[in-house]
């Protein structure tokens, strides 16, 4: 399994910049987050419930216009998420960005890691000024699948044309994620998994902007195909893992309001992997729907509720659903600072990993996680 350490990470940074700085029209971004979290049970962020500051976001991009209609954009962050999340630095995101002419619309040709485009947030989830909160809907977005779901090293090839009604665009995307400890563990929990491998992922993405882009919607599939090498001894065995998502999006925007929904079924196969009292296919619906008011152009609040409905027949009594009540608050108090806040009132235990659990027992059903963000941008 590949991964970006520290120092890769810091040396390809080295030449992307290099390369930027000998040319001209680069445009340069970064952001810089601390937060606090609180929950009230069952480790969800730390493994001690209460208050943790180890939540801390870091980022530096480029995007260098190289002329042609084409782009170099890269992306490298440090963040530190409690639990759920590998601390240090990783790329993002490097790619070549391509978008000619063709016919009555435009052709647009990714190559390098790029980013996850199926789902409304998913290419902007690690940047805390562009997702719509400090944590993003557990149901689409788990932050223990984050590094398998996001982004690829890859390909992806789409083709966009503004028509009479609005913006329509089909795009198709292949490659291989980078996969994180963390998804691992969140997968199997302790057990006695040594590797995850991935062998190849891709998605298929159909995007339409009504006219004067009031309304949003996509629809996608996205499929990973990994391979599962165990660490004997212990229950799990060599086997391959399967994971399919068929998504629905909706975002609508007017004047001081904004709806988002979205709808998914995913659907997570083992083959050979689990003892055989253990389920090797579990389905789920899930999604979650968000109200925002834009109070003024520097302070809006949210109020969002997300479900995940698993297959009851796979999982522990009260592990196979979990409800979350959240309402927050962004407030952009200068140009470059702003601090963000929300609480989650939470039902269920489905967020706590791992995936397939068959005994929910010492996990508290009904508990809350709130937490604070000041984020510096530019």
């Amino acid at each position: 399994m590949y991964k970006w350490k520290r120092s890769q990470a810091r040396w390809c940074w080295c030449l992307l910049t290099s390369l930027a700085w000998s040319l001209s029209a680069t445009e340069w971004h970064g952001f810089a987050g601390q937060g606090l979290v609180y929950t009230s049970d069952n480790g969800f962020f730390d493994q001690d419930s209460g208050w943790s500051g180890e939540y801390t976001e870091l980022g530096l991009s480029l995007a260098q216009d190289l002329g042609n209609r084409t782009r170099l954009a890269g992306q490298v962050l440090y963040r530190q998420a409690g639990d759920n999340y590998d601390q240090g630095f990783k790329l993002d995101y490097l790619f070549l960005d391509w978008r000619p002419q063709l016919g009555e619309g435009e052709l647009a040709l990714q190559l390098g890691r790029i980013k996850n485009q199926a789902w409304l947030y998913s290419a902007f989830q690690d940047t805390p000024v562009a997702r719509p909160g400090i944590f993003m809907p557990q149901s689409v977005y788990p932050d223990g699948l984050r590094s398998m779901s996001l982004g690829l090293d890859g390909i992806s090839l789409g083709y966009g044309a503004n028509t009479e009604l609005g913006r329509m665009a089909l795009s198709f995307a292949y490659g291989k994620p980078p996969i994180s400890d963390n998804a691992e563990r969140t997968i199997f929990g302790d057990l006695n998994s040594r590797e995850l491998k991935a062998n190849s992922s891709r998605y298929w993405l159909l995007d339409w902007q009504t006219p004067g882009q009031q309304f949003e919607f996509k629809l996608s599939w996205l499929a990973g195909d990994f391979d599962h090498k165990a660490s004997p001894p212990g229950p799990l065995s060599d086997g391959n893992v399967k994971m399919e998502f068929l998504t629905g999006s909706m975002i609508y925007s007017r004047e001081q309001w904004e709806l988002t929904l979205e709808l998914m079924k995913r659907h997570f196969r083992a083959w050979r992997v689990f003892p055989a009292v253990v389920p090797s296919e579990v389905d789920a619906e899930l999604g979650y729907i968000q109200l925002r008011r834009i109070i003024s152009p520097r302070l809006s609040v949210f109020g969002r509720f997300d479900y995940i409905n698993m297959d009851t027949s796979v999982s522990a009594a009260n592990y196979d659903q979990t409800k979350d009540y959240t309402l927050g608050l962004n407030w952009q108090f200068n140009a470059n600072w702003q601090l963000r806040a929300e609480y989650h009132w939470v039902d269920g235990v489905t967020w706590i990993p791992p995936l397939v659990r068959l005994d929910a027992r010492g996990l508290e059903e009904n508990w809350q996680m709130g937490a604070v963000q000041l984020i510096y941008a530019f």
